[in-house]
C-alpha cells in the first residue's frame, strides 16, 4: 500500500525536487488532483485580500473547496460635472471666502448690540462673526495666527473695517471656542464636540461615522538624516466624524485624544446632526461599530436604517430586543459577502474613507496648537473651511454620477 501523499511533497513535486518513477508516494499526473491545490491557493490570496471580509458562509465554502473567486467591479468614472468641480471648487472657495465678508458686515452692528448688551465691563469691538472668519481662514489656507491677522486686516481694510490685531484675534477665537471640555466618565477625554451648521435642512442624507489620526508632531527626515536628529513624537488627536458620503461634507464631529475608542462616539455624533437640523435615514458603518447600543441608538431613538458589518463567526440569534439587529445578523449568516454586499448597499461605505483622505489633502493631517484650547480652536478653523470647500463643491456637481441630488 503506497503512502498518502502531503501537499509539501506535491509542492516539492512540481519544483522538481522528487522523480516520479523513484518516489514510493503516490503522485497524481499533472493537472489532475493538483487542481485541488491551486485552487486552494488562489482562494488563500484572496482571503490575504479581502483582509477578513467574510460572512460564515464564505468561511464554510473555503473549508468545503466551494469557494469562488469573483471579480471586483470596477469603480465608475466621474462625469463631466465632477470632474469640473473638482478643479475649480479651489478657487470658488477662496473667492467665497473673501467675498462673504459683504454678507455680515452691514450686521455688524446689530450684532455687537447683542453681544454688548448686559455685558459687564469694557464693550466688545469685534463681532464673533468676524472672529470666525478669520478663523476660517486660518484653517483653510493652513496660515499661523499671526498670517490669518494680518490677511484679514488687508481684507477687512480694503472695506473701511478696522480688523483686531493679533493678540486681540488670538484672545477672541479662545474666548470663541471655550475651554476643552473633559469628560472623565470611564476615563475618556474629550476635546470638543461641534456640529456644522445646516444649510440645506430639506435633503435627506446618508451619513457614515468613523475616526482618524491627526497629527501632533512636525517629522523631518532630512534633518534626521544630516544632523541626526530624533523625531520630536508628541502623539496624535483622534477626529471622530460624521460626513454625508455622497457630498463628502463634514456634518459633526468630535475631537479626543488616542484613549478614546470609536464605538462610544456614534450616538454622540448622530445626536449632535440631529440637533443641528440635518435630517438622515442611513448610516454607514465598519465592523467596529456593530455593537448592540448603537444599532438601539440608530434604529430605534434615530429611526434610521444601520449597515454593518459582523465578524465572520457571527451566529444568528437573540440580540437582546433589537429586532433591525437580529434581521441583520441573519441577513449576514445565510449570504456570502458578495452577495451580502450589494444586497445591504454596504458597497457605499468606501466613500467615508474619502472623506478623510480629502481632508487630509485639502486641509492638513496635523495640528500645530501645544495646548488643548489652542487644539480646539485650530480644529474648528478647518472643520468648517472644509466644509465651506465641500458645500460648494456640491453645488458645482449638482446631481452625482450616481444619479443622487447633492447641490
Amino acid at each position: 500500500m503506497k503512502n498518502r501523499t502531503t501537499k509539501s511533497e506535491i509542492c516539492r513535486y512540481r519544483r522538481g525536487a522528487y522523480k516520479r518513477e523513484n518516489s514510493p508516494c503516490d503522485f497524481p499526473e499533472p493537472g489532475e488532483a493538483t487542481l485541488k491545490w491551486d485552487k486552494v491557493a488562489r482562494n488563500q490570496k484572496h482571503l490575504r485580500d479581502i483582509k477578513g471580509h467574510m460572512t460564515p458562509k464564505d468561511a464554510k465554502d473555503i473549508l468545503e473547496f466551494r469557494y469562488e473567486v469573483r471579480e471586483s467591479r470596477q469603480p465608475r468614472e466621474a462625469t463631466p460635472e465632477e470632474v469640473r468641480a473638482n478643479n475649480t471648487v479651489a478657487v470658488e472657495t477662496v473667492c467665497g471666502l473673501i467675498e462673504n465678508v459683504k454678507s455680515w458686515t452691514h450686521m455688524m452692528s446689530d450684532e455687537l448690540e447683542s453681544m454688548n448688551r448686559r455685558k459687564v465691563g469694557s464693550p466688545f469691538r469685534y463681532c464673533d462673526s468676524m472672529i470666525l472668519w478669520m478663523m476660517t481662514l486660518c484653517g483653510y489656507l493652513n496660515l499661523t495666527v499671526r498670517m490669518a491677522a494680518g490677511l484679514g486686516r488687508a481684507i477687512l481694510g480694503l472695506i473701511g473695517i478696522k480688523a483686531p490685531s493679533y493678540s486681540q484675534f488670538f484672545d477672541r477665537a479662545m474666548a470663541v471656542v471655550g475651554g476643552p471640555d473633559v469628560w472623565e466618565e470611564g476615563g475618556k477625554h474629550i476635546l470638543c464636540r461641534y456640529a456644522m451648521s445646516c444649510r440645506n435642512r430639506k435633503r435627506t442624507r446618508r451619513v457614515g461615522v468613523d475616526s482618524s489620526g491627526l497629527n501632533l508632531s512636525c517629522v523631518f527626515r532630512h534633518r534626521e538624516h544630516k544632523w541626526k536628529t530624533k523625531v520630536k513624537d508628541r502623539g496624535w488627536l483622534k477626529l471622530h466624524a460624521l460626513f454625508d458620503v455622497d457630498s463628502g461634507e463634514l456634518l459633526a464631529y468630535v475631537l479626543t485624544d488616542e484613549t478614546v475608542g470609536d464605538s462610544t462616539m456614534l450616538p454622540e455624533l448622530l445626536r449632535l446632526a440631529r440637533d443641528a437640523g440635518y435630517r438622515m435615514n442611513v448610516c454607514f458603518v465598519d465592523g467596529a461599530y456593530s455593537g448592540q447600543k448603537n444599532w438601539g441608538c440608530v434604529c430605534d431613538e434615530m429611526g434610521m436604517k444601520f449597515v454593518t458589518a459582523f465578524k465572520c463567526d457571527t451566529k444568528a440569534g437573540n440580540t437582546g430586543g433589537c429586532i433591525e439587529m437580529s434581521k441583520a445578523k441573519k441577513l449576514w449568516c445565510r449570504m456570502r459577502y458578495a452577495d451580502w454586499l450589494e444586497m445591504s448597499g454596504y458597497g457605499t461605505r468606501w466613500k467615508l474613507e474619502c472623506g478623510f483622505s480629502d481632508f487630509k489633502r485639502v486641509i492638513s493631517e496635523s495640528v500645530r496648537a501645544r495646548t488643548e484650547q489652542g487644539m480646539v480652536r485650530e480644529m474648528l478653523g478647518k472643520a468648517i473651511g472644509y466644509d465651506v470647500h465641500k458645500g460648494i463643491r456640491a453645488e458645482l456637481v449638482g446631481v452625482t454620477g450616481n444619479g443622487v441630488e447633492i447641490g
